[in-house]
């Protein structure tokens, strides 16, 4: 019996070998544009060097099988043991998902991808155009549900119970009354309301119960920011107001009190609940009132009126030039070429929200705060059409603190100016700038373009058009310039940022980076910026650019391109498209670099793409990282002529082979930098080294006494590569 089973295996061992000699088949489930599954066959031949089996279907595990490894000894889980470590469950703020991402960062790719999936279905003619709770859908899986747990994307759950008779008239008659005033009709013998009572008769009937829906959405919104606030000390909350500048919170070196005072007061998924209704409540009042205007234009009017928690303001048809010092709680404007001096959409303790219909607008702001912003509070501005431009100073243009701030813009050829903590920046709080359609120009100093900043999620998503991206590079233009570069390149901080506060070596009042996200689905765009940029990651930060198709042109300088330092998560991801991928200056720790127990990744998928820099990039870790450059198909261009660390290459530090007799963490920790091609005829000029077509590497080199102790650089150079992690879906 016992010979018949071995008999029985040999036999089924020389059939599998003889399977083996073929290219192995693999076979993925993709979808299509209709979600209708359909099955493709993939494989992987054999390339000129011997040392590539056959039975590798995954570039990955065959890459890491080069120096005895698996995808399992990828990513980092610290221990409490490990002293001196900046132990990951006492920093405040972190995002949800790092701990998790960082454990397995392989799991980056779909976190991105599923952002990028919200982008191109949610704001797609298709779906917007047939649907009427994008916004609602936008804030929620950019914003909220990579914030805080307790919501699902099922409703805003607005119900607004309209007067048929007189319905804008009683709408704000239940403004008054919710917010203090009494319910008398009569009052010193006259007529409760009379001061707004003559405004509202101007306005056209058609337009009055889509406004009254608003204005009882507002309430509702501003009933669930009360609750939110209710242990809150109001003292803490007027130094944060008080700050004129909102950026410093977060990242400065000087340490704020009342930041810990607030945030260890507010209840979270009361202030999300009034923003997502605040932002759902103005798109439903957008379109309505849209619908209308094309069938029975608005004429002129202007109705203001102040209100006990602020001004609300209504306008027709006219070109309207208007002033404010205090953004308005409510303002509807329903044509015209307007222009807009002063803070508006800008919830400051509080609650408001702007939508402006139709006209080529010009919103211009001086002063700190506007333009869709919320300081401990929820602010939403939304313009459907025209081709507008936005100026903003400090906190402008989609910012959140302890609160969501949102910008969106429904189509238009659109220019966006700014400073700092603008356009899509969250600082503990969810800062949303969207633009759906248009060739956009987007400009800012810094800490913007989707940055997150202590347990913050900031997002700038662009759905299509051939758009440009600039964090000003130059300090001699503004300054903040960064060391790295002799101060002469600025550290912006923006363009897919996340960074936290780091106080180890000051007063220890340390805060995880948040998630900051650049998103844009097509086009052919231009990205410029300085240092800090592109998917960089910084103090248990996360770090995302996700682009979806075009052909792209990504310039920057240092720490940017899928990178990081210090514990923390950076990628950049671009799906399709002849790219090109340029470093000036110092032009390194990029394009796939890790600094200190750090998650990098740059990600390619397809298309001739061109790579240049000076040092230390593309696949290169150091200080026990993980970093990845991974480019799967194309005819690439590598140009990195430094004698450098490069092309899949990890550094060699004593603390590896010996122990620290203090803090030994390092010695437990693996890391690798890996570099993958696949597909294409590629150019590499390294001048002379290992690289080049159908070839593998390892830096250190097997033969070397640097070689093991937990730390390999593996590249591979191959004729085809699929990644299971990095599936299309």
């Amino acid at each position: 019996m016992k010979l018949i089973v071995l008999l029985l295996i040999l036999s089924f061992n020389q059939n599998a070998m003889s399977e083996n000699k073929a290219s192995f088949p693999i076979s993925l489930h993709t979808q299509t544009a209709k979600g209708q599954e359909r099955s493709r066959k993939i494989s992987l031949k054999k390339v000129s060097n011997p040392d590539l089996p056959e039975q590798y279907s995954d570039a990955l595990d065959f890459v890491l099988s080069q120096v005895n490894a698996t995808k399992s000894d990828l990513g980092y889980s610290p221990k409490g043991y490990w002293l001196r470590y900046p132990n990951p469950h006492q920093i405040p703020n972190k995002i949800p998902a790092f701990d998790d991402l960082f454990a397995k960062p392989l799991m980056i790719y779909e976190y991105a991808r599923t952002m990028g999936n919200v982008a191109t279905d949610y704001l797609s003619d298709t779906l917007f155009n047939s649907k009427n709770f994008i916004l609602h859908r936008l804030v929620y899986f950019l914003g909220v549900d990579r914030k805080i747990t307790g919501f699902r994307n099922y409703s805003t759950n607005l119900h607004p119970v309209v007067c048929k008779e007189r319905p804008l008239y009683n709408a704000l008659r239940r403004l008054r009354e919710v917010t203090g005033v009494g319910m008398n009709d009569l009052i010193f013998g006259g007529t409760y309301g009379a001061d707004f009572i003559k405004g509202l008769e101007e306005i056209p009937t058609e337009y009055r119960e889509p406004l009254a829906k608003l204005i009882l959405n507002v309430v509702d919104a501003y009933k669930w920011w009360q609750i939110a606030l209710r242990n809150t000390k109001r003292d803490a909350v007027i130094k944060i107001i008080q700050n004129p500048d909102p950026s410093v919170y977060g990242q400065d070196s000087r340490y704020y009190p009342e930041f810990d005072d607030v945030y260890k007061t507010i209840d979270e998924h009361s202030l999300y609940y009034s923003a997502m209704k605040l932002a759902d409540a103005g798109e439903k009042a957008a379109r309505e009132l849209d619908s209308i205007s094309k069938i029975k234009p608005p004429g002129r009017f202007l109705f203001r009126w102040q209100s006990p928690i602020g001004e609300v303001v209504f306008a027709g048809g006219q070109d309207d030039t208007l002033k404010f010092t205090k953004s308005p709680l409510i303002y509807v404007n329903l044509g015209g070429n307007d222009i807009v001096h002063g803070p508006l959409g800008a919830g400051i303790f509080g609650v408001s929200i702007a939508i402006d219909i139709d006209g080529n607008d010009r919103y211009i702001s001086d002063s700190a705060i506007s333009q869709g912003c919320g300081i401990v509070g929820n602010g939403v501005l939304i313009d459907w059409s025209g081709n507008d431009f936005y100026s903003g100073a400090r906190g402008a243009q989609g910012f959140g603190l302890y609160g969501l701030g949102l910008l969106f813009d429904n189509k238009g050829d659109d220019i966006y100016r700014a400073e700092l903590a603008a356009q899509g920046e969250g600082t503990n709080g969810i800062g949303i700038l969207a633009d759906r359609k248009g060739n956009d120009s987007y400009y800012i100093f810094g800490e913007g373009q989707g940055a997150g900043i202590a347990g913050g999620v900031g997002v700038i998503v662009d759905r299509s058009g051939n758009d440009r991206y600039v964090a000003e590079p130059l300090s001699s233009v503004f300054d903040l310039g960064d060391y790295h570069s002799k101060f002469k390149i600025n550290a912006n901080g923006a363009q897919g940022y996340g960074g936290g506060r780091r106080a180890d070596g000051s007063d220890g009042h340390s805060y995880a980076g948040g998630l900051g996200a650049l998103i844009d689905v097509s086009g052919d765009d231009k990205y410029f910026s300085g240092n800090w940029t592109l998917g960089v990651g910084y103090w248990y930060g996360i770090g995302i650019v996700w682009d979806g198709e075009g052909n792209d042109v990504y310039r920057s300088c240092y720490f940017t391109q899928g990178s990081g330092a210090h514990y923390a998560i950076g990628a950049l991801i671009d799906e399709s498209g002849d790219d090109r991928h340029e470093l000036y200056e110092t032009a390194g720790a990029a394009l796939g670099f890790g600094w200190d127990f750090v998650d990098a990744l740059l990600f390619d998928r397809s298309g001739n793409d061109t790579y240049r820099a000076k040092i230390i990039s593309m696949g290169v870790a150091e200080i026990r990282s993980n970093a990845f450059f991974i480019d799967l198909s194309g005819n690439d261009t590598y140009e990195i002529k430094n004698k450098t660390l490069k092309l899949g290459a990890a550094d060699f530090r004593e603390s590896y082979r010996k122990p620290n007799r203090y803090s030994p963490y390092i010695s437990h920790a693996k890391e690798f930098g890996i570099f993958i091609d696949g597909g294409g005829e590629d150019t590499y000029k390294t001048g002379g080294g290992v690289y080049g077509n159908d070839k593998i590497w390892l830096q250190p080199s097997k033969s070397s006494k640097k070689y093991g102790f937990q730390n390999y650089g593996i590249g591979a150079d191959l004729k085809s590569a699929y990644i299971s992690e990095f599936r299309e879906f």
